[in-house]
């Protein structure tokens, strides 16, 4: 007696209850329905009642626990989708699950007509057919094909009074026969059967295409030894025919006697299967169209993702959710990026996927890199236990002629899984290939459109600045932003340095990594300037250059240029695109970009150089080069604050040729600048480097002599001593004319004293000497 558990409350779950009453091997234990409204519970309110000498139990809690060891079969007459999926997803392997259809018919038309093991007679055999028919053609065959099977084979075995059958299925490589439905066979061995076409009885019967009947003395040796090898003293078996094609065999077999079958079984059995055939064919169809249905909207989808205005690593992620939907499994999506030859994960349907998940793969390395090294698909199958299979497919995405990435599914499945059913790999691989090639084109120009508006814009504040300091900062942070470096160094050369000299730098806030920074950066530097031209690193491991820390892995450095001269540098340090996080090299499209930008820099260093030009011509006298009168004044206050400030004394001084305009009137105004010319020369020559010398108007020099360590009147008269040995032209010059230097002297030592008070009074001094002077020669 077996227990039967209804779910599904409703009017067509409680019409079973008295069919299954008349049946003397079935009855019914427990009825379930998650809907508290379902009828079930509604019943007293409508005046009727389940009577209690039924025992049947009636609960809303949809339980697996429910079903365990008082439940013999379920039939399923629950009315919505979440019910059926929960109820399947309980995976109660020892209980049958089947359709209120297929209960009518075994209850309605086989429990009384096959009692005790009996064979149908034909009247009755003709009536199960044409309900088996009608059953037949009300279910939705592309849903319960399998359980039209196993009712099939269970009219089979009940009409002819059998305990062993089976319905078997050619597989796709048309080599081997599957059980798609059996019964009173072992479930692991059925579920592992694999039959050869030409071996055994069903095998022979696939073969051949002819029914065979084995029952009582067989002629043929050979069916008769294989009657022996598969221990069974009776046996019916059908082939299933799609026209003359053999998709399958239905068997059926008896160890009750020796004459169990006869002719007349043979009969049905066959148009038994023809029946199976026409489920099967049908419901291939319907499965085929709703697959292409499937699949039909699966590409819309896909093109729709891949059409839409999102980045690529967002529609990557997007498809692969639809792949992984449509197919039930993990989809992942490898870009070459990173590493030299190497893939980053780009895209998963994973949850616990998201932008910064990091994964790279060397080319090569792994089921993926081999993949891409080979250009050509993988597929690989393994069993789990428990009748549970493992399958994997990896494809090359390629798109002319180049990887564009990888494609990876991953599933686990009872029993076989077709990928080709499901989604076109080939098709898909290509399509998605050329889409990733398509975007990653755009997305290339918009970066380099992007980029470009960037640089004109950087560029735009760069002409604007009118200080060096300024324009190495807009350098050194713009150049970071715009070619995604983790660091930068700008170094420039001013006329009279002899080395490049760092103005500024991005990303080398910490102490320790800037001074390694810039010691590699220093070598690059140099080489830079010496061959005029940009330099890639790619890996600086592999490099002659100083290891920094191995931090940084990959550089760029270009030239700066002005009249054909390197004035400075730009380097670039570990290239990181949005998304990554490991350093790739930079490539020549950044060094096309970076001329770009550093020309707006040589423009700006440029400016700012003829402005210093321009400020230090103001700031000199033309005649000597030397600082005039302003720039003297504003030096003689600067030295005047820094002795008040440090306590320090210095001598301000004037020097002028005492005969200096009898000169201009005597020998003209060129031999006159001449003269003045030769007197500065002089006077540099014999001062030290600190000392500061300026051209105040006509032969009047002034002199700065900070932190004197002897008397300042010494320093003059050996000076003057040294002028005196010069010959200016001895055929132009009389004795009157010969040159007179004279000079004025002034101490100071921090007194509360104005510019103004210190040139007067070296002006006084000087008069007082000048009167000296001429006092001597007349």
């Amino acid at each position: 007696m077996k227990n039967v558990a209804i779910v599904g409350g409703g009017k067509e779950g409680l019409s079973l209850l008295p069919i299954i009453k008349k049946s003397s091997d079935a009855r019914v234990v427990l009825v379930v329905d998650r809907n508290p409204n379902a009828l079930i519970f509604k019943l007293k309110e409508l005046g009727y009642k389940i009577a209690d000498g039924l025992k049947i139990k009636t609960t809303s809690s949809l339980t697996p626990f429910l079903f365990s060891d008082a439940v013999d079969l379920i039939i399923d007459a629950s009315e919505d989708d979440e019910t059926r999926r929960l109820l399947h997803s309980f995976h109660l392997d020892q209980v049958e699950i089947i359709s209120p259809l297929s209960a009518r018919l075994i209850w309605g038309h086989l429990a009384d007509k096959n009692k005790g093991g009996s064979v149908l007679p034909a009247s009755d055999k003709a009536g199960l057919l044409s309900s088996l028919k009608e059953v037949v053609d009300a279910v939705n065959l592309a849903k319960d094909h399998e359980e039209l099977l196993a009712m099939v084979l269970r009219v089979a075995l009940s009409s002819t009074g059998t305990e062993r059958g089976s319905v078997m299925l050619i597989d796709r490589t048309e080599k081997h026969l599957k059980m798609a439905a059996f019964q009173g066979i072992d479930s692991e061995i059925a579920e592992q059967f694999c039959g050869r076409i030409g071996e055994g009885i069903a095998g022979k019967v696939a073969e051949s295409g002819e029914p065979l009947l084995l029952s009582g003395r067989v002629d043929d040796s050979k069916l008769d030894a294989l009657m022996s090898l598969e221990k069974v003293k009776a046996a019916l078996s059908v082939p299933l025919l799609a026209s003359t094609k053999v998709i399958g065999v239905l068997n059926v077999s008896t160890d009750r006697g020796d004459n169990a079958f006869n002719e007349n079984d043979l009969e049905f059995l066959t148009e038994l299967a023809s029946m199976a055939a026409g489920i099967i064919l049908r419901s291939q169809e319907i499965e085929e169209m709703r697959h292409h249905a499937d699949s039909l909207m699966l590409w819309k989808a896909l093109s729709a993702i891949m059409n839409s205005a999102a980045p690529l690593d967002k529609k990557l992620r997007q498809v692969a959710t639809a792949v992984s939907e449509h197919t039930n499994s993990e989809c992942m999506i490898y870009l070459p990026g990173g590493k030299k030859n190497g893939l980053y994960l780009k895209a998963s349907s994973s949850t616990s996927f998201s932008s910064s998940t990091h994964y790279q793969l060397t080319l090569g390395e792994g089921i993926e890199g081999s993949v891409a090294q080979s250009q050509s698909e993988l597929v690989m199958t393994g069993s789990l236990g428990n009748n549970e299979k493992f399958f994997l497919w990896a494809f090359p995405l390629l798109s002319e002629g180049m990887l564009q990435g990888v494609m990876k599914l991953t599933l686990r499945s009872k029993g076989e899984y077709e990928l080709e059913k499901e989604i076109f790999p080939g098709e898909l691989a290509s399509f998605l290939a050329k889409e990733i090639n398509s975007a990653a084109k755009d997305e290339k120009i918009a970066i380099r459109e992007t980029k470009i508006s960037a640089i004109n814009e950087a560029g735009i504040n760069l002409i604007a600045a009118s200080k060096l300091r300024d324009v190495a900062r807009i350098v050194s942070t713009s150049a970071a932003m715009i070619f995604d470096a983790e660091a930068t160094v700008f170094r420039f050369k001013k006329k009279d340095d002899d080395h490049y000299k760092v103005m500024a730098a991005y990303g080398a806030e910490d102490k320790d990594f800037r001074i390694s920074l810039f010691k590699l950066d220093k070598g690059l530097a140099v080489d830079t300037a010496t061959k005029k031209s940009p330099l890639i690193i790619d890996d600086f491991s592999n490099s002659n250059y100083q290891k920094c820390d191995d931090i940084i892995k990959t550089g760029l450095c270009s030239p700066i240029t002005w009249h054909g001269d390197v004035i400075g540098t730009l380097s670039l340090y570990n290239k990181i695109l949005r998304g990554t996080f490991e350093p790739i090299p930079f490539d020549t499209e950044d060094c096309d970009a970076a001329r770009r930008f550093l020309s707006y820099a040589e423009k700006a260093l440029a400016n700012i150089m003829e402005i210093e030009k321009t400020r230090e011509l103001t700031s000199l006298d033309e005649l000597t080069s030397l600082p005039n009168a302003a720039t003297i004044e504003k030096s003689l206050n600067g030295e005047m604050e820094r002795s008040r400030r440090l306590n320090k004394k210095f001598s301000f001084a004037l020097i002028e040729v005492a005969n200096f305009n009898r000169y201009v009137v005597a020998c003209g105004r060129e031999e006159s600048n001449r003269l003045v010319s030769v007197l500065a020369s002089i006077i540099v020559e014999n001062l030290r480097g600190f000392d500061l010398i300026g051209r105040l108007w006509g032969s009047r020099f002034a002199l700065i002599l900070p932190e004197l360590g002897e008397n300042g009147k010494d320093i003059l008269k050996r000076l003057i001593i040294k002028i005196s040995k010069i010959d200016f032209d001895p055929h132009c010059l009389t004795d009157e004319l010969r040159p007179v230097i004279v000079f004025g002297l002034v101490d100071y030592s921090g007194e509360d004293k104005e510019v103004a008070d210190i040139m007067k009074e070296a002006a006084e001094s000087l008069e007082t000497d000048r009167r000296k002077k001429h006092a001597s020669r007349t």
